[in-house]
């Protein structure tokens, strides 16, 4: 599967900008709920995805910056990002 999933995931392989100040608020959340309810309030039960983020270039990410704390995150192509 090398499609973005378009739903909220649960992991460590998020983009570490993520990380960055101001963003974690909006990307990273700490249960489920709140990611699908700002990203993806349609999904309704489907979110959120309960398989991996399709995320190629973050899956070293957490191994380069140390180890990464996980976190349900919104799990996107480039182009859907408003």
């Amino acid at each position: 599967d090398m499609i973005n999933k378009l739903n909220c995931v649960y992991g460590s392989n998020y983009e570490n900008w993520m990380t960055a100040e101001g963003f974690g608020e909006h990307y990273l959340f700490s249960n489920s709920e709140n990611c699908c309810e700002k990203w993806y309030p349609s999904k309704g039960s489907r979110c959120p995805d309960m398989s991996h983020a399709v995320n190629p270039e973050a899956e070293d990410e957490s191994y380069m910056y140390g180890s990464l704390r996980n976190y349900y995150f919104p799990d996107y192509a480039v182009n859907n990002c408003g």
